[in-house]
């Protein structure tokens, strides 16, 4: 499941470690979050910051310009080799595709416009 840390910092939740921009959680971490209590102030913080989802969550089931925002926040290389695979065999958007392949690019070899 997609959980988006829209915050500048790591959160810890429980065991739960979520990475600034798109991260993946399994359905029962995602139920440990749902459950976190927000009426505590130290949490309310926190989950100000998360993007819990709301039904579908793979990366096919996005509109192109939303699926381009999600890559654009995922920095795990692993994550968006599976965003790849997921999406390869569902949607098979080549324009997705091609992004997630940038993105990619991008991380590994660094940006070429800083050069």
């Amino acid at each position: 499941m997609i959980v988006s840390n829209k915050g500048d910092f790591v959160r810890f939740i429980g065991d739960i470690r979520l990475v600034p921009g798109t991260n993946d959680v399994s359905e029962a971490e995602l139920k440990k979050l749902k459950a976190v209590d927000s009426s505590n102030p130290v949490f309310a913080a926190v989950m100000e910051d998360l993007v819990l989802p709301e039904g579908e969550t793979k990366l096919s089931s996005y509109k192109v310009d939303d699926a381009k925002k999600l890559i654009d926040e995922t920095f795990d290389v692993a994550l968006l080799g599976n965003f790849r695979d997921e999406e390869a065999a569902d949607a098979n958007r080549k324009t997705v595709l091609d992004y997630i392949d940038k993105k990619v690019d991008e991380i590994m070899n660094g940006d070429e416009k800083e050069a």
